[in-house]
């Protein structure tokens, strides 16, 4: 999860010559989550190249200049390629508002819920109370309910006596384990095993 701005911005068309993608580079102010580079790209589906344009509906407009607060992951294989998470609902535009001093956050489907108890944010917050309510929901831990079965690949193992060992592994497909939890497939997950 990052702060920053829009710095370039262009659309070719892929190596297999199937589809048209736009890449947008994104100059990092902030990062709210994670250790993403300074500079990172953000690779999109649809723009336009030449006399064609494909727009792809549900994909965030990023406005060159433009500064967003953008939920990422990593495309595979590359360490500044990002793909944007939820396509229009990971990616928020910040604009200063009426009082030029302060800076609020738009939310693309006008409002946020962060599937707790929480009222969600509606309207247009300001960029401190958005920062906040993110904050929170990432201090607090993710509770899978009790006899939910989660297909996971063993990353590492430490015995730890008695037939009990510490694991971490990563999910192999996403998981919805109630309403309010979402768990992305290649998610870590730490936890204890008995044999």
């Amino acid at each position: 999860i990052v702060q920053g701005q829009v710095v370039a911005q262009s659309s070719r068309v892929n190596a297999s010559r199937t589809r048209i993608m736009t890449y947008s580079t994104v100059q990092l102010e902030k990062a709210l989550k994670g250790h993403p580079p300074s500079t990172l790209i953000i690779e999109q589906p649809g723009g336009t190249v030449g006399n064609v344009h494909l727009h792809v509906p549900g994909t965030a407009y990023l406005r060159p200049q433009g500064q967003y607060i953008l939920f990422l992951e990593p495309v595979a294989g590359s360490s500044a390629t990002f793909h944007m998470v939820g396509m229009m609902q990971g990616a928020f535009r910040v604009y200063r508002g009426r009082n030029a001093a302060q800076l609020r956050v738009v939310l693309p489907l006008g409002e946020l819920s962060t599937g707790t108890q929480a009222a969600p944010l509606a309207q247009a917050p300001s960029l401190g109370e958005f920062q906040l309510k993110i904050s929170g929901v990432l201090a607090a831990p993710i509770v899978i309910p009790a006899g939910a079965m989660v297909p996971v690949v063993i990353v590492s193992m430490e015995f730890q006596g008695a037939g009990q060992a510490a694991v971490v592994a990563r999910t192999t497909s996403d998981l919805f384990p109630s309403k309010a939890v979402v768990i992305p497939a290649g998610s870590q997950v730490v936890g204890s095993a008995q044999r």
